[in-house]
């Protein structure tokens, strides 16, 4: 539980140092649309991939943990909890589930943030041709 809480916590620190460099971002020039786009584009799109990495890490991590597994019998302890296999087979699904559920979520929240990022895009550029 730990390793989800601060993961999280990295997770949301991300989002607002993203968030606060965008807004600084745009009050510097109003005038330039175009470097105003790339200024933004460059954060979001570095976010999105940030967000991405933590996916694919935490799928990994996720993996390792259903896939895994050796007891004491054989002198080595990977993914060894308790003196059961049955209790170690439990708690090691427990956790590759909330790892695969943090994996999915943050490709979600990714996908959502590049889906803004292309259509306030879009809106920009339809502004500007007119």
């Amino acid at each position: 539980m730990v390793d989800l809480s601060i993961t999280l916590v990295f997770l949301l620190i991300i989002l607002v140092v993203l968030y606060l460099f965008s807004k600084t971002s745009e009050g510097k020039k109003e005038n330039s649309n175009r470097k105003n786009m790339n200024i933004n584009s460059n954060t979001w799109i570095i976010g999105a991939f940030i967000l991405y990495t933590l996916s694919f890490v935490s799928a990994c991590v996720s993996l390792f943990k259903l896939w895994v597994y050796r007891s004491e019998d054989f002198g080595s302890k990977v993914n060894y909890y308790v003196g059961g296999d049955a209790y170690n087979y439990i708690i090691n699904g427990t956790h590759a589930t909330v790892y695969m559920l943090l994996s999915i979520l943050f490709t979600l929240i990714a996908s959502v943030i590049l889906i803004i990022f292309y259509l306030k895009r879009a809106l920009k550029l339809k502004d500007t041709e007119y």
